[in-house]
């Protein structure tokens, strides 16, 4: 037997230097564990959105959303504010609010955030999950200027 490793009646076994076997079984689940282990974390986080649960996905995208609602409001450009982000687990949707002071036109904006929510890894892994990004943008008023939604089918 040249493997270090061999197989024998369901135990898990090393050779040892004088050729006799010694059970390895404990060994052999914690190298596995060890594996396991790297592998889950050394996932990215879009690898582990996609093998989540649906619950654990509603977790993860309800801090991500309060993680990013602590820096609001926040300045984007000369005209546009990002005011809040929530995340609505009933309806798996990511609801991105905006202020701006100048007309916007959807029909414009909808390929350039598509373009930039579906080339993001973690939100196209999210839109992959079923979540829905909507992108609501307002006067100060508080009048709609906008709306728009992406969903995976759009990438």
């Amino acid at each position: 037997m040249s493997s270090l490793f061999t197989r024998r009646l369901g135990d898990d076994i090393l050779r040892n230097a004088t050729g006799t076997f010694k059970p390895m079984k404990q060994v052999y689940l914690l190298a596995l564990l060890a594996v396991q282990w790297t592998a889950v974390n050394a996932a990215s986080p879009a690898e582990r959105i996609l093998v989540a649960s649906d619950a654990r996905v509603a977790e993860i995208a309800r801090t991500v959303a309060e993680t990013l609602a602590k820096d609001l409001p926040m300045q984007l450009d000369q005209t546009t504010k990002m005011i809040s982000t929530v995340f609505v687990s009933s309806t798996k949707t990511f609801i991105y609010s905006y202020e701006s002071t100048s007309m916007l036109d959807s029909t414009r904006m909808k390929p350039y955030l598509i373009s930039k929510m579906c080339s993001d890894s973690n939100l196209r892994a999210f839109m992959t999950r079923g979540v829905m990004i909507r992108h609501q943008y307002t006067f100060p008023s508080g009048q709609s200027i906008a709306l728009v939604e992406v969903r995976i089918k759009d990438c």
